[in-house]
């Protein structure tokens, strides 16, 4: 069975009729769970990782015509999440290009990555994750 991409904007969400999967990359237990039900919610699928390094090693398993979306932590342990990302672009992967939205609970966790507008500071509550998706989204479409 299929599920569809969502397109969200601030009236609601809307139904695009595509397949997405959602790679939530977090070191903290508690904000995967937070992330992966945001996700569910909005009826895409998901995929989980600790570390960018295990995040790679996920990206590996994933078919080549999947439509992936990446939600990744900044700071984590083994391999950072702009890390993780500046390996994934330099890589050969059919998901090398995937969009990304970089996560951090620290205020200026934001600074050493390459744009901004992909950035969501920790906390923050579903509508807030549903705008910081939109722009994402778009590109996928």
């Amino acid at each position: 069975m299929k599920r569809k991409v969502i397109k969200l904007n601030s009236d609601g969400v809307k139904n695009l009729g595509e397949d997405v999967t959602v790679l939530v990359v977090d070191d903290e237990e508690i904000s995967r769970k937070v992330l992966a039900r945001m996700v569910q919610r909005l009826g895409l699928d998901l995929l989980q990782a600790v570390n960018g390094q295990e995040a790679l090693d996920t990206i590996n398993g994933i078919q080549e015509e999947t439509r992936l979306l990446i939600v990744t932590d900044i700071v984590m342990p083994i391999k950072s999440g702009p890390d993780f990302v500046a390996r994934l672009r330099g890589s050969d992967s059919p998901h090398s290009s995937a969009p990304v939205l970089f996560t951090s609970g620290y205020p200026d966790g934001h600074e050493n990555i390459a744009n901004e507008e992909n950035f969501l500071e920790k906390p923050y509550n579903f509508k807030e994750f549903c705008k910081a998706l939109q722009p994402i989204l778009q590109l996928l479409t």
